[in-house]
């Protein structure tokens, strides 16, 4: 997962396991996380509108 605002460009700091998934939105090598946990995240967001807590981040 990625996250943008004016201040913060993060990516989810996940399993370092799965390889990179290049594109039009470029993922590195540890940013995968269980589906469940990205459910939750973006369950989190959308009720919040703010950066998920409930997921590990790391700036980019």
């Amino acid at each position: 997962m990625q996250y943008a605002d004016d201040a913060t460009f993060v990516v989810t700091d996940g399993d370092p396991a799965p390889p990179a998934a290049l594109g039009d939105a470029d993922f590195s090598v540890g940013t995968g996380l269980p589906i469940a946990q990205v459910v939750t995240a973006v369950q989190e967001f959308v009720r919040t509108g703010k950066l998920p807590e409930t997921v590990p981040w790391r700036e980019v």
